[in-house]
């Protein structure tokens, strides 16, 4: 990654705010496929103009604020010729949103769009208007000095500036330029059939990005510094074999208890358990912390698993149940003892245990902290009889169930024509379930007392009924849902994107648990995503204490970041990983 210092100048035709307009700015450039390609990390908003430069109107003076306009197919790429007879030109393609503080007159006409493309993209040579009143002339890249001149001209859409021309300087001082494709040429990772994970794996408040590629059995972590993706090679487990092969199963949780994310994998070939565990530099270590032969061969193929800190000790464990006998057995990894497990119940009636039947026949199960205790249960839901049960772990580690509640009242196997989702939705400092009857659009909460009962709430309607003012038909044609707390209220919303139009909604719950919407962002110009095959994460990657959605586009290998947070929604490209 090369980094830009310096200014971006702006003109315009327009007699109200001719300027020039000088704002400093620094930018991230990443080169590849031989400093050929060239994309721009996150572009920062520039404010303006300068004190001593106030734009007049007569509602007072005006201030602007410039971003890189989201949804824009090649927004901030473009190329570099390192050398030959061409050497150091650069040419850039972006798009740019201005918004003014006040109107010029018109309520609405606040906001410009000017965009730099195609033939009008920026350029190290020259550009001028059509009527050549405004002429620039910028210079390449001087790899003496670093001295590099962007120019361009184009004309602004929409608001008062709209028809209006605009010349942009951007000229200032760029690190030596630096070939990142070693590290960022990794081709698509979609068809190549690589493996995703994020967690807080390097550090305690920040989400970081890794990713298996098997194709040579190297992990890649991409750490966000400066808002971009810092990729470093972690390790390569030749060792193990091929990993994606099927029989090895991930979980990503907080083992060890230092506060951040380990990766725990268990191989049917020797039912080995392995613990990866990464230091703040992004290195990837492995050791081994049991084996569970005694339970059997290739216990994945048969057994479900779900992770979390069932006892209140300050880690995640593995809980794992038994089909055949009906056997519960909890999984602890402790310092210089690895991995041990403990039988902590019977949903088979033995021991004195309540008589489940089998809970592998398609019954649903989720963990979290249901009842606020500090440490997670596990819940699950039986289509047959429609009963909700809570288990619990007491810190000894003997689990206990209890009836929560009976939704007969909502149907019959009601999985089967809804969705579930699990968050703190009110912000009461526990999990609570969320329900979506895709039959009539109706979508209920449901909340736990201290004692294990849950009671269910309708929060609303998004098929236009009971007056609700949303009707976004069927949510069930291909859109993506997403919990996290995206508004920056500390507490979990439910966010969808619909690929039909490139909508994304945002629903947040008030303290009584009404349920309310808002579109935060629209993403048409990246087409589909879903169709494209992108891949979705959610964390807080950039520490900013809220939740952001990132994707990866397979097409070109860019990587997109969305911080919502309340304020109007932004994507920035924070890396490129094409070949």
């Amino acid at each position: 990654m090369s980094i830009f210092n310096g200014n971006a100048t702006m003109t315009t035709s327009n007699a109200r705010a001719p300027g020039p307009y000088p704002d400093p700015i620094t930018l991230s450039v990443f080169f590849a496929n031989g400093l050929t390609q060239v994309s721009l990390g996150p572009f920062p908003t520039i404010s303006g103009p300068p004190p001593n430069q106030p734009i007049p109107t007569p509602l007072g003076n005006d201030t602007y604020t410039i971003t890189l306009k989201s949804g824009v197919p090649g927004n901030g790429t473009g190329s570099f010729v390192p050398s030959g007879p061409d050497a150091g030109k650069l040419v850039l393609s972006l798009a740019l949103h201005l918004h003014n503080s006040v109107s010029a007159g018109t309520p609405g006409d606040e906001d410009s769009d000017f965009s730099f493309m195609g033939q009008q993209s920026l350029t190290t040579e020259s550009a001028a208007s059509q009527d050549g009143k405004i002429k620039l002339t910028g210079s390449r890249f001087n790899p003496a000095t670093g001295a590099i001149k962007l120019v361009g001209v184009t004309q602004f859409s929409g608001g008062y500036l709209g028809k209006s021309d605009c010349g942009l300087t951007i000229t200032g001082i760029l690190s030596p330029p630096i070939d990142t494709s070693s590290q960022q040429g990794f081709g698509d990772l979609v068809s190549q059939s690589c493996m995703f994970w994020t967690g807080n794996f390097t550090q305690i408040d920040q989400e970081d990005v890794v990713f298996y590629h098997p194709s040579d059995r190297n992990w890649w972590l991409a750490q966000f510094g400066n808002g971009v993706l810092n990729w470093g090679l972690a390790d390569n487990t030749s060792g193990f074999g091929q990993v994606a092969d099927g029989q090895y199963s991930f979980y990503k949780a907080d083992f060890n208890g230092d506060g951040r994310d380990d990766l725990l994998f268990y191989f049917a070939g020797d039912d080995n358990w392995w613990l990866g565990t990464f230091d703040q530099s992004g290195n990837l270590t492995w050791k081994p912390v049991g084996n569970t032969k005694g339970f059997g061969h290739a216990i994945n193929t048969v057994m479900e698993f779900w992770t979390g800190d069932f006892q209140g000790v300050g880690r995640c464990q593995i809980l794992f149940y038994s089909p055949g006998d009906g056997n519960w057995w909890l999984g602890t990894i402790r310092p210089n003892v690895g991995l041990s497990w403990a039988n902590p119940g019977n949903t088979s009636g033995l021991r004195g245990g309540p008589n489940f039947g089998n809970l592998h026949k398609g019954q649903p199960f989720w963990v979290g902290d249901f009842r606020g205790l500090k440490r997670d249960q596990i819940l699950f839901y039986s289509p047959g009889d429609n009963n909700w049960w809570l288990g619990t772990f007491d810190t000894g580690g003997t689990l206990t169930w209890n009836l929560a509640a009976n939704t007969d009242g909502f149907g019959k196997a009601i999985n089967t024509v809804g969705k579930f989702y699990v968050g703190d939705f009110q912000g009461i400092g526990k999990r609570q379930m969320l329900y979506y009857f895709r039959g009539l659009g109706d979508w209920w909460l449901g909340t736990f007392d201290v004692n294990g009962k849950l009671t269910w709430f309708h929060a609303g309607n998004t098929e236009g009924r009971n007056s609700s003012p949303w009707n976004f038909g069927t949510l069930n044609d291909g859109q993506l849902f997403w919990v996290g707390d995206f508004s920056n209220t500390n507490r979990d919303d439910v966010l969808f994107y619909s690929p039909g139009d490139g909508n994304w909604w945002d629903g947040t719950f008030d303290g009584k648990g009404n349920l309310s919407w808002r579109m935060v962002v629209n993403t048409s110009g990246f087409g589909n995503l879903v169709l494209a095959g992108a891949v979705f994460f959610v964390g807080d990657f950039s520490d900013f204490d809220t939740d952001e959605v990132l994707f990866y586009h397979p097409s070109d290998g860019h990587w997109w970041l969305c911080t919502f947070g309340g304020a109007p929604a932004r994507w920035a490209l924070v890396s490129s990983t094409s070949a």
